[in-house]
């Protein structure tokens, strides 16, 4: 991006040598360095940029210079060029974040600042950064940025910024909390002593008692006014004269001075400051072709040697800027002396900026010269694909906001501009407007068309998916990439990968492996990093799905060993994870979930993180830390309340917290989520929907209906097969036989879904399925049937519950008996082992299963026992043993 950037701005203005010295200011300038911001504000002339490169051309560190300009009010071009100027410090800093604009989702604006804010912690030694005129700054979301930088600061940073007004920050909290340090119009004013050596120094006049009393109360310690003064003086020669000019008969000092200073130069000079005043910045080579005197060079170097108000902005005075209050002046005076050759000026300046390679500065002189068609001309010849890969929407926005309303509605490209940046602002129905129109004026683009309709169907495929729209998405996607020439890399990355993505969550494996293969070789032939590496995430997933969770986990690591730093590494360790978590290799496996979020942590997608929290706290739960579990929850859940979250991350975080309700036993909490879930056909993600179907039949054999469980089961065994999730079918399978009507049924499916989920190693599937399953793994492997290591491997991977200690003398059984002897009726002993087994979290299933009877005989001794203990819940039962010692 720097290769787009002017050097120019971040030039730091050199210093005079015939400067006065200002050490009363530069002291508390050098103490303002303990502090995170120096504000330098007062109005225009009161010598403020020249006081700030007078004391940091000393300065103890490294100093960086922005100079902004009414440009910099695009977010994404502000943040360039604040990259920028870091970078000509440490190069390293913003590498990421500009690596993170490439994705075909750029993160928010806080996801690159932060990352920023990273990269400067990590530099070793500090630094500066001034930043010039930032008045010019007028977008709420720029202040709100560096609101955000400023609270976040390393200590590494300090910046400075000038300007003639306030910045809205929270100023007030910044003093109280001794942050920053303030100069201000009074601080800036010259001295009577300042103003003496001013004149010494600049006037060449030794001013004393009541003349230099005139000159300083007239001025006001203005250091505008003394230059003013000083170039008046040279052309008067009587110092004594202009002196007694000042006297309250001239109340507007600066009309008179200016005045003063412009007609006391050469009518060739006075017509070179009113026609190059249309120029922010200017060459020789650009002054000559917006003046038309071929002798510019030479007019430059005799206005810098005059002090005429005139900056350079580089070390071989290349180029230059008027002092902004001069320019201001000398536009007011052209537009009134002159104001019919305005429009011409700026043309001229649009086509030598256009001719030397900068197409931003002869847009914006177009517009300014209303040459409307040149403006249109330059913006569709490249610049509009350009500025939206750079994020620079605003930009785009503001210019073609600039035309007559009917002059955009005759071009179809600035429609479709317009429209782009309207969807990047998520202004959906304005967008709409403008893409209806850019269709009805495609006929008027002859050649061009074909290229055209396509970028119209890649706008509508982000417009549906903006809306939720997934089948809209979809049908447009395919429709998009029919129509994009394949040499459209970028286009087609993305709009592949939208597709592929779009299939994914809809379960069809086929189209969305195709789509995803398109995405990935487009994504590395635009050298889309982001795109290529979520392409191969989603591939993995696929290959899950399709039962292949070994070559998957091949995948994830190609992932983690080519992608870098790219923020779709991300899913590859959550994809890691999760099948290091079936695999019960949950030390690794958490490590992965952990890197995930990390890696996120600086981009701050809140999507990420919820998925990322969601798998660690089920990992967790697994490992036993059940206050981990909880405290990643938490963490999600202040995400799902604060962030824009998708339906499929949500559903898939109800998902994860539904296992691990059911793995602490909590069946009122698994109710209430159970009772939260949408309808199969109302959710937007197939493959969550596998898994809630799969949770909630758990749920169903935990709370012992185990004719709803088989029903619910089959269902999703059958949606599984039908769009060949072959490993989902596989774990109903396993799960169908818990819901079996009897065991010779029950191990008849265990040995079918063995010989299916062996080759993937599954073993979560069974644990996560509690004691019912160990008892019934065990029952099988009595039988001495066919995948005995398989089942002695999944048999070791349980955690048994705690038996109770071994009882030869019936102590134990006294004292529980004795415990439960102040009941109005005591407990029997087999409702004595119910409720331990209850208390220890075993479902109606497993308790029937322990005790080898019929479900319906639970039910039997957990009523009695409700009635004896008087409670009314599993929960309160339980409580109620701890009490009597169970």
């Amino acid at each position: 991006m720097s290769n787009l950037l002017l050097a120019t701005k971040l030039f730091m203005p050199r210093v005079r040598p015939e400067l006065v010295p200002r050490p009363r200011l530069v002291e508390p300038l050098n103490a303002s360095l303990q502090h995170r911001l120096t504000l330098i504000s007062a109005p225009a002339g009161f010598g403020k940029t020249t006081l700030a490169a007078a004391w940091l051309g000393a300065a103890p560190c490294p100093v960086t210079w922005l100079a902004l300009d009414e440009m910099d009010n695009d977010p994404a071009r502000f943040f360039a060029y604040f990259v920028a100027a870091l970078q000509k410090v440490d190069a390293t800093i913003g590498k990421a974040a500009q690596a993170l604009l490439e994705a075909p989702q750029p993160p928010p604006p806080e996801v690159l600042w932060t990352s920023v804010l990273n990269d400067i912690a990590a530099t070793p030694a500090p630094f500066i950064l001034v930043m010039d005129d930032y008045h010019v700054i007028q977008t709420l979301a720029i202040h709100q940025q560096l609101v955000f930088l400023l609270e976040h600061l390393p200590p590494q940073l300090r910046i400075v910024l000038i300007s003639r007004e306030d910045p809205p920050f929270p100023l007030s909290r910044l003093r109280a909390r001794r942050q920053m340090t303030e100069l201000r119009q009074t601080d800036l004013q010259f001295t009577p002593e300042e103003t003496r050596e001013f004149a010494q120094r600049v006037m060449q006049v030794d001013l004393a008692g009541d003349d230099l009393t005139t000159l300083h109360a007239r001025t006001e310690g203005w250091v505008t006014g003394l230059q003013f003064a000083a170039l008046s003086m040279r052309q008067h020669g009587d110092v004594r004269r202009l002196l007694r000019s000042f006297t309250g008969d001239n109340p507007y000092i600066l009309d008179y001075l200016m005045d003063e200073v412009f007609r006391q130069q050469p009518a060739e000079i006075q017509d070179f400051l009113l026609r190059s005043s249309i120029l922010e910045r200017f060459s020789a080579s650009l002054c000559e072709a917006v003046t038309g005197q071929r002798h510019s060079a030479e007019i430059l170097a005799a206005l810098e040697r005059s002090n005429l108000f005139i900056v350079p902005l580089d070390e071989v005075r290349q180029w230059y800027r008027y002092h902004h209050l001069f320019g201001d002046l000398l536009r007011h005076r052209l537009e009134t002396r002159l104001p019919e050759e305005v429009r011409a000026l700026h043309s001229a300046a649009a086509h030598w900026f256009a001719g030397n390679g900068f197409p931003e500065d002869a847009v914006r002189h177009a517009l300014a010269g209303a040459d409307w068609a040149y403006a249109a001309d330059l913006i569709a010849g490249g610049l509009d694909g350009d500025l939206l890969r750079r994020g620079a929407t605003v930009t785009l926005r503001r210019w073609v906001e600039s035309f007559p309303e009917a002059v955009v509605n005759e071009r179809p490209n600035l429609c479709m501009v317009y429209a782009w940046s309207l969807l990047f602002s998520e202004n959906l129905d304005a967008a709409e407007r403008y893409l209806a129109r850019a269709e009805q004026l495609v006929e008027t683009l002859g050649d061009a068309k074909a290229d055209f309709v396509g970028n119209i169907a890649v706008a509508r495929v982000h417009m549906a998916r903006m809306r939720g729209d997934i089948a809209r998405t979809v049908e447009l996607s395919e429709k998009a990439l029919a129509l994009l020439p394949e040499h459209a890399h970028s286009e087609r990355s993305i709009v592949a990968l939208n597709l592929g993505i779009m299939q994914w969550f809809s379960g069809q494996l086929d189209p969305a492996e195709a789509a995803l293969k398109e995405a990935e070789r487009a994504g590395r032939g635009s050298g889309n990093t982001s795109a290529w590496v979520a392409a191969l995430a989603f591939q993995s997933r696929i290959l899950v799905a399709r039962g292949k969770p070994h070559a998957a986990a091949g995948l994830c690591r190609q992932i983690l060993e080519q992608g870098g730093q790219a923020s779709m590494v991300t899913l590859a360790h959550y994809d890691l994870a999760r099948l290091l978590y079936e695999w019960n290799t949950l030390d690794d496996a958490a490590e992965h979930a952990q890197k995930g979020i990390a890696l996120n942590l600086p981009r701050g997608s809140p999507e990420f993180q919820v998925g990322g929290y969601g798998i660690l706290a089920l990992i967790q739960q697994a490992q036993g830390n059940a206050p981990a579990a909880q405290q990643a929850l938490d963490k999600t859940t202040l995400l799902l309340g604060e962030a824009d979250i998708s339906p499929p991350t949500r559903l898939y975080n109800l998902v994860m917290r539904l296992l691990i309700a059911l793995a602490q036993g909590d069946l009122e909490a698994t109710s209430r989520l159970a009772a939260q879930a949408p309808p199969p056909q109302e959710a937007r993600s197939f493959p969550d929907v596998l898994l809630l179907l799969m949770a909630q039949a758990r749920w169903l054999l935990a709370a012992g209906d185990r004719g709803s469980a088989a029903q619910l089961l089959a269902q999703t065994r059958g949606m599984a097969l039908s769009r060949g999730w072959v490993a989902a079918a596989a774990q109903a399978r396993a799960l169908q036989a818990l819901a079996a009507p009897d065991q010779t049924e029950a191990l008849a499916i265990l040995a079918e879904a063995l010989a299916q989920t062996e080759p993937l190693g599954y073993t979560r599937t069974y644990v996560d399925a509690g004691e019912a399953m160990r008892l019934l793994l065990a029952a099988y492997r009595s039988q001495a049937g066919e995948h005995g290591a398989a089942v002695d491997r999944l048999l070791g991977a349980f955690v048994l519950p705690a038996a109770p200690p071994a009882d030869p003398t019936g102590t134990a059984k006294a004292t529980l008996q004795n415990g439960t002897a102040t009941l109005v009726e005591p407990l029997s002993d087999r409702e004595l082992e119910a409720l331990r087994y209850l208390a220890a979290g075993l479902s109606n299933q497993e308790i029937a299963l322990a005790l080898h009877v019929s479900l319906n005989t639970v039910k039997t001794h957990l009523k009695n026992i409700y009635d004896k203990l008087d409670v009314h819940t599993r929960k309160q039962a339980s409580a109620r043993a701890k009490e009597l010692g169970v």
